[in-house]
């Protein structure tokens, strides 16, 4: 069972500040907010922007080179699919995702060819376990290459004892609800949009337009 957090304590704000250098802040990452809107500005560069998009839950956001940051977040969409079985407890605990939710649901292929049709780079926090769904899922795009944000980052080099995504956004004050594509998606960008460095980092052994992808598919 995954533990609920802590309720905020109203009654400790008073102790903030006498004693600033024993407490920090943490603060939902705006991206994950209701209601969002989209496309979304994150940083005001124009000229030599490339498309990005994160898959299952797709985000397709602009990076720019000469900037090496991500710049703003086009647009986003969610796509659910019927596995044929039921889902089990688990999986739904960890991920909200109900038999309800992706009752003959099917994702549309041409859909997702079209957000990849520039034979983008794959970019997953986990892409040795995402890959091998994502292939035997969508055969056609077999030919994508994919890099991991996880094992391709020196998060080490940058300051950092972990690269679990939850704990990286953490330290950098900000929290979200994980184990949910949706918010496992718009964390990551999120979090490459405060550390530009480390997606300039990944992308240098690239050199090519780029995808930012969390697949979450039943098998």
């Amino acid at each position: 069972m995954t533990r609920a957090p802590a309720p905020f304590p109203l009654e400790r704000l008073a102790d903030i500040p006498e004693r600033p250098e024993d407490f920090r802040l943490l603060e939902r990452i705006p991206l994950t907010r209701k209601p969002q809107s989209w496309p979304l500005e994150l940083s005001a560069v124009v000229g030599d922007e490339q498309p990005m998009v994160v898959l299952y839950y797709l985000v397709k956001v602009l990076y720019s080179p000469s900037a090496k940051r991500i710049v703003s977040i086009v647009d986003v969409i969610s796509l659910y699919e019927d596995p044929g079985k039921p889902i089990p407890g688990l999986i739904t605990e960890l991920t909200g995702i109900t038999d309800d939710m992706v009752q003959r649901q099917r994702i549309d292929d041409a859909l997702v060819a079209s957000w990849l049709s520039d034979d983008p780079l794959v970019v997953a926090h986990n892409a040795q376990f995402d890959r091998p769904f994502f292939e035997k899922r969508f055969v056609t795009l077999g030919h994508l290459s994919w890099a991991c944000s996880a094992s391709g980052i020196d998060w080490k080099a940058l300051g950092f004892e972990s690269r679990k995504l939850e704990y990286l956004l953490l330290r950098l004050g900000w929290f979200y609800e994980g184990h949910r594509a949706a918010t496992d998606c718009l964390a990551m960008a999120w979090l490459f949009h405060l550390l530009p460095e480390s997606v300039a980092n990944l992308l240098s052994e690239a050199d090519r337009r780029t995808v930012l992808g969390k697949v979450r598919i039943s098998p």
